[in-house]
């Protein structure tokens, strides 16, 4: 479960940070940003 959680790539509704699901859940809880779009592997490593 946690490699494909690892691959998955997802960026903040609110501002262009791209992180893993949990990273992105952390940062918007700290942030109090909101909405998430996941990305494909490929644009994120670009």
């Amino acid at each position: 479960m946690t490699a494909l959680n690892n691959n998955r790539r997802f960026q903040c509704g609110d501002c262009d940070k791209t992180s893993t699901p949990s990273g992105i859940a952390l940062h918007q809880r700290y942030t109090g940003h909101v909405g998430r779009t996941e990305i494909e592997a490929k644009e994120a490593m670009s």
